[in-house]
């Protein structure tokens, strides 16, 4: 492993891990009393606080299969991999905010945290795919058969 590609892992080590410090200590955050410069988070109606499950652990699933990407691990795997630990992570985090004034740890939390797992899954799976896929003009040029496009476009 090169220098440069040990310290690219590292970079989306540590970037997922303190994304994780982050959801955590979001967790950790009273919801039953007024914080100074915080509140607009804690007059959120419960629905949309729920909500934020999704797009939190759709975030947490990319950064985590980015970090798999590099270790170059099949898809089937990484995807279950990915499943696993933000599930884990998510059922960890709600049983963490049990003794939290105001917060309480719930499935329907479990639940939404899954759907943002497979959300991420998802969109990591589009983004990888238009990455990795040929342009549209040269996918064009290989369904028309055309052998050399150069003098296929001066006709």
């Amino acid at each position: 492993m090169t220098t440069s590609r040990s310290s690219a892992i590292a970079i989306k080590i540590i970037l997922t891990s303190f994304y994780m410090l982050l959801l955590l200590a979001s967790s950790m955050i009273p919801m039953d009393r007024q914080i100074k410069g915080i509140q607009f988070v804690i007059e959120l109606k419960p629905a949309i606080q729920n909500l934020l499950h999704v797009p939190m652990f759709a975030i947490l699933s990319f950064l985590l299969l980015l970090i798999l990407q590099s270790f170059q691990i099949v898809n089937w795997k990484r995807n279950a991999i990915v499943l696993l630990s933000s599930g884990l992570f998510g059922l960890i985090n709600e049983i963490i905010q049990i003794p939290v004034p105001g917060r309480y740890g719930g499935l329907t939390d479990i639940l939404l945290n899954f759907a943002g797992a497979i959300l991420g899954i998802i969109v990591f799976f589009l983004v990888e795919k238009s990455i990795n896929s040929p342009p549209r003009s040269l996918r064009a040029l290989r369904r028309n058969k055309v052998k050399n496009p150069r003098r296929s476009l001066r006709e």
